[in-house]
């Protein structure tokens, strides 16, 4: 008895790519003293397509008003306070594909 055939572990299936998220690199620690302005400038890049939006939050400390949360720039004023506090913020990057 015969057994036949030949067989291909080739597919014509597409695979698709995985988009890879964008990288945003850490921005060291800022000192001020009150009523300080401040500026945080962000490095963001994306290594396969380009950045779509950023936003700025706070997600601790004494809340301050936001300048310019929306770009890789963050500024604000230090507030008003009677000892040492420290002021934490998240930036969120989405690329042109999503991620």
């Amino acid at each position: 008895a015969a057994c036949g055939g030949s067989g291909s572990d080739k597919s014509d299936t597409p695979v698709a790519s995985t988009n890879k998220a964008p990288v945003i690199a850490t921005i060291a620690p800022i000192t001020a003293m009150e009523r300080d302005s401040i500026t945080a400038v962000a490095t963001v890049t994306d290594e396969d397509g380009a950045i779509e939006t950023l936003l700025w939050e706070q997600t601790a400390g004494t809340t301050v008003e936001l300048t310019n949360n929306t770009s890789e720039t963050l500024e604000f004023r230090a507030p008003d306070i009677n000892e040492a506090t420290t002021l934490t913020f998240k930036l969120t990057a989405t690329d042109d594909k999503g991620a």
